[in-house]
């Protein structure tokens, strides 16, 4: 059960194109996704088992990256008793008819020689931490950005992207790809780990202060660097997450306001609706009645807003 958000298809041959997808394990505790051809998956947000095989088992959190050159079944898990029942993913899907056939039917295209270096360096599933790839966060973020865009040149775009990003991958599996960068000289990574750390607990008061300690430095120095690199302050973010995270409660759940309000980490009941009124001009109540039946899974994370890099910080 999922929805995608920023796809992207008909990419040149041997790719076939980039989907961006939250999916919803059950209460169950499982979901099975049936894959048909090769495949990268980037955790955006993750914390999950994912299982191919009997044999093959991994953990897939924030920044992970698994390559699955073969078909197979994957079945995700939560990670944890207390991980998220919903996760993250951006795929990069390719043809299975070219990719599996004949090499001389991939053509002498950049992208077909990516795809072919990528293809003959994976047999089996692997999986690569994300911080083994100095360029991830911008790569993954730009992909996304001109994915969702449709601006003019958008798949030209999305094909370098992606050639640059299969290059670093297959060189992070021999130990040749660049490492990230610290976190106090990465703007990008920084955000993201404010981003998981606020995700983490949302059911709890946060402050600014709370989160730079968090991240070995000073509310200033964070709270300049997210709000260049974002273009939101951290109070607002974090509101945005609360939101759409009731959101999430409000379909999927029949719990009370008042619980919903409490797992989101509101400290009252008048600031829960005030926040909701703020970014959806409606009341909790308002919402959930008026998406009754709704299949649509919003993300807490509202990333799809961010805007392109501001300047200075």
């Amino acid at each position: 059960m999922g929805v995608f958000y920023h796809a992207i298809n008909e990419l040149e041959p041997p790719l076939g194109y980039v989907r961006e997808l939250t999916t919803l394990i059950p209460k169950e505790g499982k979901v099975a996704v049936g894959n048909r051809t090769f495949k990268i998956l980037i955790a955006l947000h993750a914390g999950v088992s994912l299982e191919v095989s009997p044999e093959r088992k991994f953990s897939l959190e924030d920044r992970d990256i698994i390559v699955l050159p073969k078909p197979c079944t994957q079945v995700y898990r939560p990670l944890r008793p207390d991980s998220p029942r919903t996760f993250q993913t951006l795929a990069i899907m390719f043809d299975s008819k070219l990719i599996f056939g004949p090499p001389k039917r991939w053509g002498d295209t950049l992208t077909a020689e990516a795809a072919r270096l990528c293809r003959e360096s994976f047999s089996e599933p692997v999986k690569i931490s994300g911080g083994r790839i100095q360029e991830l966060d911008y790569l993954v973020s730009q992909i996304r950005e001109e994915s969702g865009s449709r601006l003019p040149g958008s798949r030209v775009r999305v094909h370098a992207l992606i050639c640059a990003l299969l290059v670093d991958i297959v060189r992070a599996t021999t130990g040749e790809a660049r490492p990230a960068k610290p976190v106090r000289g990465n703007r990008k990574l920084l955000v993201h780990l404010a981003d998981e750390f606020m995700f983490k607990n949302l059911s709890r008061p946060l402050t600014a202060g709370e989160i730079a300690w968090h991240l070995k430095m000073s509310n200033e120095h964070l709270s300049r660097v997210f709000k260049a690199e974002t273009g939101f302050t951290l109070k607002h973010y974090l509101g945005m997450m609360r939101v759409n995270h009731a959101k999430n409660l409000l379909l999927e759940s029949n719990l009370p306001i008042s619980q919903i309000s409490d797992t989101c980490g509101f400290s009252t009941r008048a600031l829960f609706y005030r926040a909701f009124r703020q970014f959806l001009k409606m009341t909790p109540a308002e919402y959930r009645k008026s998406n009754q039946g709704a299949t649509t899974h919003h993300w807490v994370t509202p990333t799809a807003l961010i805007p392109r890099r501001a300047k200075g910080a």
